[in-house]
């Protein structure tokens, strides 16, 4: 199980640095997705050789699907990073986490968890923060 954290923390590391470093590199929107898009399966395609046989068992509706959305995102989070200044970039980068933190949580309050008030909490401080950092 610590395994999985220390996983989780260092995604959250990378899903946090690398926007801040493709901000300054000077690379519009679309050609920013596609250096990152290609970067990313050049580092993945060597480790993924092994896991070739369960492809047989994808749900392809549901991982083209999933790809689509993340094309939807990461163009639009490109798009966003290219325009921004370095001084508001961590404001964007905030705030784009806070709203992709609502999305699993709503899925779990949907799949059965069912409300608390510790969750309606949550919810009301990430949408205060998200307007402070709005209005910041």
């Amino acid at each position: 199980m610590k395994n999985l954290y220390v996983l989780t923390v260092i995604a959250g590391l990378s899903f946090g640095i690398w926007p801040l470093v493709m901000n300054r590199s000077g690379l519009h929107g679309n050609i920013a997705s596609i250096v990152l898009a290609t970067s990313t399966m050049l580092c993945v395609l060597p480790f993924s050789f092994g896991k070739l046989g369960a492809l047989g068992q994808t749900n392809w509706w549901l991982a083209i699907t999933a790809g689509i959305m993340s094309a939807i995102g990461i163009t639009a989070f490109n798009s966003m990073l290219s325009r921004v200044n370095q001084v508001d970039v961590s404001t964007f980068l905030a705030l784009m986490v806070l709203v992709q933190v609502s999305c699993p949580v709503i899925h779990q309050l949907i799949a059965g968890d069912g409300f608390s008030v510790v969750k309606g909490c949550g919810f009301a401080l990430a949408a205060i923060a998200a307007l402070l950092l709005i209005k910041g």
